[in-house]
């Protein structure tokens, strides 16, 4: 991956464990003092409202959310395809249950982008934002 380096030398906010952490450490270094970690995305674009950071490095879908939610505070969603890979989500079910198993393949089989899309935008929209 091309890393953003437009986020040289700037302070990062992300949330601990995750992607966005990982690329962030590969551009700034595993230990650098200008990533700062928080335990959730909405708690780390807190930190960038109130002037404590640059940046917030987070899954796009999190951002726009909790930016239309969130009222005109000065932030802006820049969304960059050509840095960052694409991410894949994984479905966990319990062994054993092969019902659910079997109904959850049968849906993502017939799938389309489309749809996909727009189960992920109705995701995104009901979890709660932690303060």
């Amino acid at each position: 991956d091309a890393l953003p380096i437009y986020l040289k030398g700037k302070k990062v906010a992300v949330q601990t464990g995750t992607t966005g952490d990982e690329v962030t450490q590969k551009l700034l270094g595993k230990s650098s003092p200008d990533i700062k970690r928080f335990e959730s995305t909405p708690l780390a674009l807190k930190e960038l409202e109130n002037g404590g950071v640059d940046a917030v490095v987070a899954d796009n879908g999190v951002v726009v959310n909790y930016l239309s939610n969130n009222g005109d505070k000065g932030l802006v969603s820049v969304e960059d395809t050509e840095s960052f890979a694409p991410e894949y989500y994984g479905i966990a079910v319990k062994k054993g249950n092969t019902a659910l198993k079997d109904a959850i393949n049968e849906v993502l089989a017939t799938m389309t982008t489309d749809d996909y899309n727009t189960m992920m935008d109705e995701a995104i929209s009901v979890q709660p934002l932690s303060e």
